[in-house]
């Protein structure tokens, strides 16, 4: 059986990393630029520069799937504890191994966001 307590511990360092890539990411302010993005895609005269609403349309995009990975992260993560604490109450060893493979995925997660957040600069996507 695997220690239960080990992996509460773990998941909440793992928490306390969440929270600093979203910090990193700026996860407030791209909430904020995506609701502005909508807002201007909303315009009547949204369209009358297609240039400009295909470039709005592409930026918006790459904000929501930021958003999205880090929302799937957290939402991974609570999940993750939920059936820690379930674990810990049945004293079930049936979810061991699932346990140990879903920390090592949230780890993972942070490990490919914090890279991406490294080489989010201009010419890095190159």
């Amino acid at each position: 059986m695997i220690i239960i307590d080990e992996y509460k511990v773990k998941l909440r360092d793992l928490k306390k990393q969440i929270d600093e890539l979203g910090v990193a990411l700026g996860i407030d302010k791209l909430r904020q630029q995506l609701a502005e993005y909508e807002e201007e895609g909303k315009r009547p005269d949204f369209w009358d520069d297609v240039e400009k609403s295909q470039k709005l349309l592409q930026n918006q995009k790459i904000v929501k799937e930021q958003i999205d990975k880090y929302d799937e992260l957290i939402a991974f993560h609570g999940d993750t504890e939920a059936l820690v604490e379930m674990v810990a109450e049945e004293k079930d060893e049936s979810f061991d191994d699932e346990i140990v493979a879903d920390v090592a995925s949230i780890e993972k997660m942070i490990a490919e966001q914090t890279l991406e957040t490294l080489l989010s600069g201009e010419y890095d996507h190159n």
